[in-house]
């Protein structure tokens, strides 16, 4: 009998597809980022920002993951495993694939011309996270700081959080918290709002760590942490499933409030405003965050061939997209044509040539397997 969770499959594919879309997006909004295009968009802005709401989806399918791993492994076993998987990537990723975003914004800055050789030699003889600047377009500056992580964040952030909660994995699974998280379950089961309820931590740890820039990525350790939790049980499943409308209605109107706030010129999240705004964005992305995986669960309990396929090949897609994407839009965006066509052309170009290298040069091939965290 086949166990598997199609739907969490099928949204993590989904999910790195969309990255394609909000990468591409990057390089037209306000914010910073490896290449601007001359002219930025509110359009790209809005899009950008909608999809960030979203992001706690990757480390909610992560920790659901997460369960069904450890049902099958040790704790030693499972911090094995996952330590393969993410540390060797990540350790490739910044030395082969990070730091080549970083020479790109360097060649974007006049004067610079040293080749990727000199630039390798150059990386060696000043301190990591040296901020190298090759200007600015309109607000938006083009920085990069050598050694960076770049979007393989994701990775050494996922393996710290998979390390780090396996005291409370474990205890969930069969230890002391077994009754407790039982007990939640028969709540959420018998009450259609107990679900609404783990929207409490999502908004706790959005007041506590927004401020502290550094910080502000420690709160994706609590949708991790309950997509392990509320995958462990299946009551929650249901409680999930019956407030899909509900939470798609909320999110709707906890995002228009979001974006009325930050569309206010001059807000700045200080003082007594960390609280209120901190706990609108938190509930924010635990509404959306509900009805994404409620959706999944109505709609994606299947599989097929081209899953199959898609599967395996979502976290290389993932660790090969951006630096494909920023190397591509050093010269798209030099084109003489309107913002929304280069956005179609560098978005189609990128997954092209992700899914090619991807075919030829990771897949067939033991060692890129390896590298790229594959089994």
């Amino acid at each position: 009998m086949d166990t598997r969770r199609h739907e969490l499959d099928w949204m993590r594919v989904i999910a790195v597809l969309m990255l394609f879309f909000y990468h591409s997006a990057r390089v037209f909004d306000f914010s910073g980022f490896y290449v601007k295009d001359s002219k930025l968009s509110m359009g790209a802005e809005v899009f950008v920002a909608v999809l960030d709401v979203w992001f706690p989806l990757f480390f909610f399918i992560a920790g659901a993951s997460a369960w069904f791993a450890l049902k099958k492994r040790s704790a030693s076993q499972f911090a094995s495993e996952r330590t393969r998987r993410l540390l060797v990537p990540f350790v490739f990723g910044v030395l082969f694939l990070a730091t080549p975003q970083v020479y790109c914004v360097y060649i974007q800055k006049p004067g610079n011309t040293a080749s990727v050789v000199q630039f390798a030699k150059y990386l060696f003889s000043v301190p990591p996270l040296t901020e190298i600047l090759a200007g600015q377009v309109e607000d938006a500056r083009i920085v990069a700081y050598t050694w960076e992580m770049a979007h393989l964040w994701f990775v050494v952030y996922l393996l710290f959080f998979a390390l780090v909660c396996i005291p409370l994995f474990s205890s969930v699974k069969d230890g002391r918290l077994r009754g407790t998280s039982d007990r939640l379950a028969g709540f959420c089961d018998r009450r259609m709002w107990g679900i609404f309820l783990f929207g409490i931590p999502m908004a706790l740890a959005t007041t506590a760590f927004m401020l502290p820039e550094y910080l502000a990525r420690m709160i994706f350790i609590v949708p991790f942490a309950l997509g392990f939790i509320l995958y462990s049980d299946e009551r929650f499943g249901r409680a999930i499933d019956r407030v899909v409308l509900i939470s798609l209605v909320s999110a709707l109107i906890l995002t228009g409030a979001s974006g009325t706030v930050v569309a206010l010129d001059g807000l700045e999240v200080s003082g007594v405003l960390v609280v209120p705004v901190g706990i609108l964005l938190g509930a924010t992305m635990w509404a959306w965050l509900l009805t994404l995986v409620a959706g999944g669960r109505r709609l994606l309990k299947f599989t097929n061939p081209l899953l199959d396929y898609a599967n395996d090949a979502s976290y290389p897609f993932y660790i090969l997209h951006q630096t494909v994407l920023v190397a591509l839009a050093l010269g798209i965006v030099e084109m003489s044509v309107p913002w929304p066509v280069k956005y179609c052309l560098l978005l189609v170009s990128t997954l092209v040539i992700t899914a090619v290298t991807y075919e030829l040069l990771v897949r067939r091939w033991r060692p890129t397997r390896f590298l790229f965290g594959m089994k």
